[in-house]
């Protein structure tokens, strides 16, 4: 739809309004979370979304409960209490089948926890806080054990093992407050604003020239609005200016990277070889193996970076490795989620608008007559009748279907077959 014609989500969200009293639970996730991956921003439709939700709560299920809640957080629209509490409560009542799939129990506490917690109760937030943390903690142990983190250009075995293992989680990302908690519990989280907000400022101004140059190009191409960016500096000793930005680099997710994989990428969800910060980790060894090389000190280094996402476990482990193959080296890391009302508009003033029909396509064909439509029963256009063949005549089709004449008397036939001589 995104890419078809510039009315096509326009047609699609004045559909909406119209359905929304009919929506069925699977309706509404499907069309939350659809809204967020196009970053097509709707706070008309949004607001309905929610209200819908909260007269549903109890009918969702649990892939709709996840759905919901990931759509609301990244949307970026304050969430009503009642859908807050009602998040809460199906969480808690379903634990057990949560717990089937650890991503969705990290992903609906983050949700009360991190985002909503102003609307729930401490016992509630407690309680949610407590579904989130079974999976956190067991990420946490493993992380925090330097032997099961490889080595730099570790062997393939060392790699195998390493990879099952933070598979076998079922998590994607630890969600916002506790991968705040974790990296800070390792000595990686960046505390200090004054020090993250050049970082943060600079990488935004590169998405938002970003998406201005691509709409230009393509008013339709919302391919710049998903892109994961991260801003990072590698200083050596003595080099580091007062201003972070200055000398600083973007990197966004799926770009190229001419750097050699030193670190261990895992498939969480999908491969991670191409996330940003997994590619700064890479950039930045290779320019500190090279200064190694020149005989140059690391003491005293320091790599700084932002990124517009939470870092996913694929990520989180390669943050590890970085610090176990250059302990000298200080690694300080800062992240923050990228919401669709941050860099979207709001289109809610024309969903109501008329709007063209799209143009024709060379594929478009009239529309079919009645007695067409019930003749091909969907297959697609029937085709013209076509003429019969002319068949065989009269006379040959009586001479097929009389039986050839069986010999009389048992005579042998007239050809006789040569007489083969006996083996003696």
């Amino acid at each position: 739809l995104a890419w078809s014609h510039d009315g096509a989500l326009t047609r699609l969200r004045k559909a909406v309004r119209l359905k929304m009293p009919q929506f069925a639970t699977r309706d509404v996730a499907n069309v939350a979370w659809a809204m967020v991956t196009l970053s097509h921003r709707d706070d008309g439709i949004f607001n309905q979304l929610m209200a819908k939700s909260e007269e549903m709560m109890a009918d969702f299920t649990v892939t709709g409960l996840c759905n919901i809640a990931w759509a609301f957080v990244r949307f970026g629209l304050k969430v009503p209490s009642g859908v807050a509490m009602g998040v809460a409560e199906e969480a808690l009542k379903r634990r057990d089948e949560i717990f089937e799939e650890p991503g969705d129990a990290v992903l609906l506490s983050d949700a009360v926890c991190s985002e909503w917690a102003s609307h729930v109760p401490q016992a509630l937030f407690d309680e949610c806080d407590a579904i989130g943390r079974e999976p956190y903690d067991e990420v946490r142990h493993f992380m925090e054990d330097w032997s099961n983190i490889p080595d730099i250009s570790c062997g393939l075995g060392e790699a195998e093992r390493y990879q099952s293992r933070v598979t076998s989680f079922k998590t994607i990302q630890l969600g916002n407050r506790l991968s705040h908690e974790v990296l800070r519990r390792f000595g990686i989280l960046e505390e200090r604003q004054d020090l993250v907000l050049p970082l943060r400022q600079l990488r935004e101004n590169w998405l938002l020239q970003g998406i201005k140059e691509a709409w230009e190009e393509d008013p339709t191409d919302a391919t710049m609005k998903h892109k994961t960016t991260c801003a990072w500096k590698l200083s050596f000793a003595g080099a580091e200016s007062c201003d972070t930005a200055d000398g600083a680099e973007v990197v966004a997710s799926g770009s190229p990277m001419s750097e050699e994989i030193r670190f261990v990428p895992c498939v969480v969800e999908h491969s991670r070889s191409n996330d940003a910060e997994f590619q700064v980790v890479n950039k930045a060894a290779e320019r500190l193996l090279r200064a190694q090389a020149r005989g140059q000190s690391l003491e005293g280094s320091t790599l700084r970076f932002d990124v517009s996402e939470i870092p996913c476990l694929s990520c989180l482990g390669a943050l590890r490795q970085f610090q176990k193959a250059f302990p000298a080296v200080r690694l300080c890391a800062s992240f923050s989620i990228r919401k669709v009302a941050e860099v979207c508009e709001d289109r809610s003033s024309d969903a109501m608008q008329e709007v063209a029909p799209p143009p024709r396509q060379p594929t478009d064909l009239p529309r079919p007559t009645p007695q067409e439509v019930l003749d091909n029963r969907g297959r697609g256009r029937a085709p013209a009748p076509q003429p019969l063949p002319s068949g065989p005549s009269a006379a040959t089709r009586t001479k097929f279907r009389v039986p050839p004449q069986a010999p009389t008397n048992c005579q042998a036939p007239q050809q006789a077959w040569p007489s083969l001589p006996f083996p003696s």
